[in-house]
């Protein structure tokens, strides 16, 4: 069978024409196919929901382009804005009780639902007000809790009650943060989450911005505290509770990584083992995580993405590998898993959609629908006795590709680049990809899934740790006194850092039980240091029960994101030394 494939070459001004015979790929080819082939389009997913009725059916909020919906699982979008004036979306939640109710909001909009799958839609309240995120009972789907940039509001009945400001932010920041409170930051983004524990629907955690941290209600949203994560400075994004263990819920933070509980919220612990750092700005923290979810029925599995790739585990959290490279933007900001096929994945970026049918090895562009983008060169090239062609359009994402062998939609190949190009190449005697740029030339040996950005380069540690200051008195004997030294290669140095990123400390020491976290256990006695890596603590002996514990130790590295290490320790042991690492994880971690 012959196709036609269309497409505007704006550097010509003409129409070219190509024909070519359709051949099955393994990445469904078929669903895309068409009589005539659309130019690259691109979207900033902000948020994916799959109707768990009808898998087929997808929602997506993008930023800057309006609400869509796919009834055909991705292949074609088409517009569902609830008003033709709103473009930046944040929210795209469907009801769990009733997957024909759809609630929806953005950029002052206001909060809009609709009850026919979003054939239409009604404004709810909070007119104009900006909606960044939305979390409904599942006891209640009536009953409603959002963060706006003022705070959190609630709604226990959208039909017959009025929104209540339950946690005005914006107060809380007056009258807790110290320092200066720039305008621009009194108020939630899009980044902050909220979650309602579908275990108690009384208990809410809320993300925090520049507080640090995050917030939590146990009474309903009536009141609220604020709480650290191992007392470091960590920003909460995304939340997660675990479907069918109450105890256990994730943290995903912004650029320190991923974050587990093993007792509902008491303490946490790092998981990050098998990420690699970003490298775009290495100043700010290593993992920025967004977009995390479990496999339907399996919790084990989950995706997640960071501002480096994209990510995924099979046990729980302990480690991660990376998802295949044919999802080729770098951060995926959403993930949504069909409900009935697991391993049909759904990845949000800010260069659009992509869609797995094998649990992330293998991705295809699902962009049909989205706005276009306006093409300036075209070239054709054949790899691996397979042609394809390449793009560069106005505008970012720069360069996209396509097989014309297995007649595919055009893919975003644009990993890390950041600026406008202006030509692509390709040198057939050393199979490399040339890009010019204002910044000069960019190249590619691997087909352009990955460019050769500038290194990053590192600042020298100036300010080398010296020991704690110690005040106390080494011959109290209610006191249990210990003298710690942690070894590894540590990166304090936070002159070039963003000044609200300077914030020690740095260090957190833990005494714990020696199965911590995985026997459920809270830490016996917790301390920080702002950034040394040597000094004496004091334990009161009236907290001790045992003989034997663990001194677990966490530390933010500027560089690779959070360093680990831990020593089992006795009472009445007055030296310890402890190596600290990246990918450590405590030891009944590594046992399981």
């Amino acid at each position: 069978m012959n196709v036609l494939y269309a497409y505007r070459f704006i550097q010509t001004a003409v129409i070219i024409v190509f024909i070519s015979a359709v051949t099955n790929s393994a990445l469904h080819s078929a669903d895309l196919s068409n009589d005539e082939l659309p130019p690259p389009a691109a979207a900033y997913i902000q948020q994916i929901a799959v109707d768990y009725e009808n898998p087929d059916i997808v929602y997506v909020a993008t930023i800057g382009a309006g609400l869509y919906k796919s009834g055909n699982g991705g292949r074609e979008w088409i517009a569902i804005n609830t008003d033709p004036g709103f473009q930046r979306y944040f929210v795209a939640i469907i009801d769990p009780e009733d997957p024909s109710r759809i609630f929806a909001g953005g950029e002052e909009t206001g909060l809009w639902m609709s009850e026919n799958r979003g054939a239409s839609w009604s404004l709810i309240g909070l007119d104009s007000v900006t909606i960044c995120e939305v979390s409904i009972d599942r006891t209640n789907p009536d009953r409603l809790f959002l963060v706006a940039p003022e705070g959190v509001y609630r709604n226990n009945d959208i039909h017959n009650k009025e929104w209540e400001l339950v946690f005005d932010y914006r107060k809380f920041l007056k009258e807790n943060w110290e320092g200066s409170h720039p305008e621009e930051l009194w108020g939630f983004s899009r980044f902050q989450k909220i979650a309602i524990n579908p275990h108690n629907p009384s208990d809410i955690f809320l993300g925090a911005r520049w507080e640090g941290g995050y917030h939590r209600s146990i009474d309903g949203g009536d009141t609220w505290t604020h709480h650290w994560i191992s007392g470091i400075f960590r920003r909460a994004d995304p939340i997660l509770f675990h479907p069918t263990d109450p105890d256990l819920v994730f943290i995903g933070t912004h650029h320190q990584g991923l974050f587990k509980s093993y007792n509902h919220g008491e303490s946490w612990v790092s998981l990050t083992r098998g990420m690699e750092p970003q490298i775009r700005t290495p100043y700010y923290g290593a993992y920025l995580i967004s977009g995390i979810v479990f496999e339907p029925g399996n919790p084990e599995v989950m995706y997640t993405g960071t501002d480096y790739s994209n990510w995924k585990t099979i046990d729980g959290g302990k480690s991660w590998f990376e998802l295949g490279k044919t999802l080729t933007c770098e951060f995926a900001r959403s993930f949504a898993v069909d409900p009935e096929r697991t391993n049909v994945v759904y990845a949000g970026t800010n260069v659009g959609m992509y869609k797995s049918y094998d649990g992330g090895e293998t991705w295809i562009s699902i962009n049909r629908g989205f706005p276009e983008r306006e093409v300036q060169q075209v070239i054709s090239v054949e790899l691996d006795n397979e042609e394809f062609e390449y793009a560069v359009v106005r505008g970012r994402p720069a360069v996209y590709r396509r097989s014309v062998t297995n007649n595919t939609d055009w893919v975003s190949m644009s990993w890390l680049l950041y600026e406008d190009v202006d030509s692509i190449a390709y040198d057939a005697s050393t199979g490399k990809f040339i890009l010019q740029t204002q910044s000069g030339e960019i190249t590619s040996t691997d087909g352009g899934f990955r460019w050769s950005v500038p290194a990053v380069e590192y600042a020298p540690l100036v300010n080398l740790p010296v020991e704690s200051p110690f005040t106390g008195d080494r011959d109290d004997p209610s006191l249990w006194t210990i003298n710690i030294e942690l070894k590894g290669n540590v990166f304090f140095e936070d002159a070039l850092v963003n000044p609200l990123y300077q914030r020690p400390p740095y260090v957190s020491l833990q005494l714990v039980s020696p199965d911590y976290p995985c026997d459920g256990s809270v830490p016996v006695w917790g301390n920080n240091w702002e950034r040394y890596l040597k000094g004496t603590v004091q334990i009161p002996e009236r907290i001790i029960n045992k003989d034997d514990y663990m001194l677990y130790v966490e530390i933010r590295d500027f560089q690779r994101n959070t360093l680990i290490g831990y020593s089992k320790i006795s009472v009445g042991d007055k030296q310890v030394t402890i190596a600290v690492t990246q990918d450590e994880l405590p030891p009944c971690l590594n046992s399981q």
